[in-house]
């Protein structure tokens, strides 16, 4: 019994040194699960976790996207721009400035679209432009505002009987005063004449600059003083190309401004900027001042009586002056 159980023992020894030299011959070893591994055992174990920026192998081919995800994807990298908004129909109040740092204040009439041409009125002396262009201004706007004048006694303030602008024409307006005429002007109102024409080419400038206007249709009326102002100012805005003067329109002009108004008519002409000219036959020296120049892109109409000015909106006269208006408007606006 006791040889067996020796027997045994020697056999299980000699078994177990022949599994650890069949283990080393394989290179197959334990792994000991109970103990952690150190660091430097940690780092010589190979994983199978990838870095945080793996270096590609072969060059990724995008995959087709639906055309849902593509509408997605352009929402959000496409930039939108936003068509502008309309300018309100009321008159916005405007204060700029001339060259010489003088502080002018006028109305600014939006027009209903985006480029479109404007209309810069001149009042005459000695009134202002609140006076003045009251009902005409909306008038040339054609937004619906002259159902809001209320008729006046003067017949250029009541739009009663101004006929229709044609449908679909639209302007943006700008009305202002001259230097020291807010509420009329008087002897006191200005040193030098050539400050009056800075006071125009300032507002001609301004109105250029507003929000949905085309600097390069702009058109001005003037009466009186402002109708030598807008001939004066757009003959020294001629080599602006900013700004470009398409038509003026003049009522009753006299070269008050120390500037022959005929020499810069003549100027218009030669760089095909169209001129219209009225007068009455019995106010001074106006009439000849219309009659002084012939041109081919100038016109001068002459009307019996004496009115001035603004009064040559008449209902009474023989020449449709609101109508003339409308048609130059028009015609340099948008047949041109």
């Amino acid at each position: 019994m006791k040889k067996l159980l020796i027997l045994f023992l020697l056999m299980s020894l000699f078994f177990i040194s022949g599994c650890k030299v069949l283990q080393e011959e394989l290179g197959v070893y334990e792994v000991e699960t109970e103990e952690e591994a150190t660091p430097e055992d940690k780092e010589k174990e190979p994983t199978d976790i990838p870095t945080q920026e793996p270096e590609p192998t072969e060059e990724v081919v995008p995959t087709e996207i639906p055309a849902e995800d593509e509408e997605e994807e352009d929402e959000e990298t496409v930039e939108v721009v936003a068509e502008p908004t309309p300018l309100p129909v009321l008159p916005l109040d405007i204060t700029f400035t001339a060259e010489d740092g003088t502080e002018l204040m006028g109305d600014f009439f939006p027009p209903a679209s985006q480029n479109a041409p404007v209309v810069v009125l001149m009042h005459q002396y000695p009134m202002d432009h609140n006076v003045e262009w009251i009902a005409i201004a909306p008038w040339i706007q054609n937004r619906g505002l002259t159902e809001a004048v209320r008729p006046s006694n003067e017949f250029w303030a009541d739009p009663s009987w101004f006929p229709p602008m044609i449908e679909g024409a639209d302007f943006g307006v700008f009305s202002f005063t001259f230097r020291n005429c807010i509420g009329g002007c008087n002897v006191d109102s200005v040193v030098s004449r050539e400050e009056w024409i800075m006071d125009a080419v300032s507002a001609i400038k301004a109105a250029a600059s507003f929000t949905s206007i085309d600097p390069q249709k702009v058109i001005v009326l003037g009466t009186s003083i402002g109708a030598d102002a807008g001939v004066n100012a757009c003959v020294r805005l001629l080599d602006n190309d900013s700004v470009s003067c398409i038509g003026v329109i003049s009522l009753s002009p006299g070269s008050y401004l120390d500037e022959d108004y005929g020499e810069g008519v003549a100027q218009l002409d030669e760089a095909g900027v169209p001129v219209r000219c009225v007068a009455s036959e019995n106010d001074g020296h106006c009439p000849d001042t219309c009659l002084a120049y012939e041109g081919e892109n100038y016109e001068s109409f002459i009307v019996t009586g004496g009115e001035h000015g603004i009064r040559l909106f008449d209902p009474a006269s023989e020449l449709d002056v609101p109508g003339l208006v409308a048609g130059s408007l028009i015609e340099w606006a948008y047949v041109k």
